[in-house]
């Protein structure tokens, strides 16, 4: 009973504690027949083999990826073309050009690793209208020119403005690139100056692109690119806003074609000669702007490459499923039960065999053993019958039984090994042993008797009652 008492109180226990025990198990169990499932599984965010290459995650970029010869025209917020503005030394910004015919070339290029893009822009301007240039003499501060780019003449020579951003994808995993930096005619700080701020540009659909950017408090830019004849062209519609003075600065309306390498280079440099741009203000294509973000810009400093940037977005741990939970629970119950079950057994087994050694060799001390009860003769057993049986009723009763142990035949019993005793001989639980009773368990203690006649036999009767008596007292027995 005992030892069922201690395996109820282990399995009560482990009851209690499987649930905090296997409530949160390693990202690694996530996903299988008994945990719950991943959260990768329904949200790319957590999804370590997600790829992190800009392709990777959307193919449409290669529609955008390239080189674009744009031309289009520029509206102000009365749909008019925009008139050329003096350029103002003090923040080294201003348009004396025409302003109305955009004329642009787009380098989109995806460099380091596949997750960065450059989007390196330049917009070439045609002289402005002589009429403008006699109605806006320079004064000083405000110039119908460029001052600091020799051979600058108002209504003579164009001029030609690097524009640009860097993007890169996102621990996101949603194929959106954002911007961090925006260079060149694309800032709207003093002297074009390179601003830290982000941006976005995504594909809503497989033929269009969209681009956003803002800086909080100046400026505001959307642009939609819807790409057509195979993807080699595109319709673009872009507008932008001051925000600062709360109204549109200009609407552009163009067409994008893409061309090779060479053929781009080619174009470029054709229409620097066509709005006479002078040599001060025309590019080494083949170099990056000086705003170009160093390794530790791009990892962590301003943009998050995932590619050398930590996640956000870690698997978390799982947990068992409740029916998982439950045939746990019920599996360790039966394993618990059975062991407690096997120990029992056990133990039972081992105190069954003490007690029938102690019986065997308590007779071994009036009669000679033989090595079963069978070749002893029944008058023998008979004889040792009687001789527990003091009334001579024909019957062992349990107080008989108990006197035959007090008077030392086999040594000092608790009253748990003497009720453990008495059960297994009293067959029919009738409280008396007959003769049948008697000699049925002496015949199923064969193990016993052998190894008693083996003492008696080797050493004599008297060595099988000093070991009977020894045993006991060191506990053997």
């Amino acid at each position: 009973m005992q030892i069922f008492q201690q395996a109820l109180a282990l399995f009560l226990t482990s009851i209690l504690l499987l649930p905090t025990g296997i409530k949160s198990l390693a990202p690694k169990w996530c996903g299988n027949t008994l945990t719950t499932a991943c959260q990768s599984a329904t949200d790319v965010r957590y999804d370590s083999a997600y790829p992190k290459t800009i392709i990777g995650q959307d193919k449409n970029w290669e529609k955008m990826e390239g080189y674009w010869v744009i031309q289009g025209e520029t509206l102000n917020e009365a749909r008019e073309r925009p008139e050329p503005s003096y350029y103002v030394a003090g923040i080294g910004r201003g348009l004396p050009v025409a302003k109305g015919d955009i004329w642009g070339f787009y380098n989109h290029t995806i460099v380091e690793g596949g997750t960065r893009m450059l989007k390196d822009r330049f917009y070439v301007f045609k002289p402005a209208p002589t009429s403008w240039c006699d109605s806006h003499p320079s004064n000083g501060t405000h110039y119908n020119y460029y001052p600091g780019v020799e051979g600058s003449e108002c209504g003579v020579t164009g001029r030609c403005i690097r524009s640009g951003q860097y993007l890169t994808v996102t621990h996101e995993n949603d194929g959106h690139l954002e911007s961090f930096r925006t260079y060149g005619g694309y800032s709207y700080l003093p002297f074009y100056a390179p601003i830290d701020e982000t941006g976005l540009t995504s594909f809503p659909d497989d033929s269009t692109a969209v681009e956003l950017q803002s800086t909080p408090g100046f400026f505001s830019q959307q642009a939609g690119i819807v790409f057509v004849k195979g993807d080699q062209k595109a319709l673009v519609n872009a507008y932008a806003v001051n925000t600062f003075l709360g109204v549109q600065e200009y609407t552009i309306i163009s067409s994008m074609t893409k061309m090779t390498e060479e053929d781009w280079v080619t174009k470029l440099k054709e229409s620097w000669d066509e709005a006479n741009v002078p040599d001060g203000n025309r590019y080494d294509t083949t170099t990056k702007d000086a705003s170009y973000p160093n390794e530790t810009e791009w990892c962590g400093g301003i943009a998050n490459d995932p590619m050398c940037t930590a996640s956000p977005y870690n698997e978390p741990n799982c947990s068992l499923k409740p029916g998982a939970i439950a045939g746990l629970i019920i599996f360790i119950a039966v394993v618990l039960l059975a062991m407690a079950f096997f120990v029992h057994h056990v133990m039972m087994r081992k105190q069954s065999k003490r007690i029938r050694l102690r019986i065997i060799r308590g007779i071994a001390k009036n009669i000679t053993i033989e090595p079963s009860a069978g070749q002893i003769d029944r008058a023998t057993l008979m004889k040792e019958f009687d001789h527990i049986d003091k009334d001579k009723g024909g019957t062992i009763s349990k107080d008989e039984m108990r006197e035959w142990v007090e008077l030392g035949k086999i040594g000092e019993v608790s009253e748990k090994d003497f009720n453990v005793m008495w059960t297994i001989m009293d067959v029919d639980g009738n409280n008396e042993v007959d003769f049948i009773e008697f000699i049925s368990f002496l015949a199923a203690c064969s193990e016993e008797f052998d190894e008693t006649y083996t003492e008696q036999k080797n050493y004599g009767r008297e060595y099988v009652s000093a070991s009977l008596y020894d045993g006991i007292e060191n506990g053997r027995y």
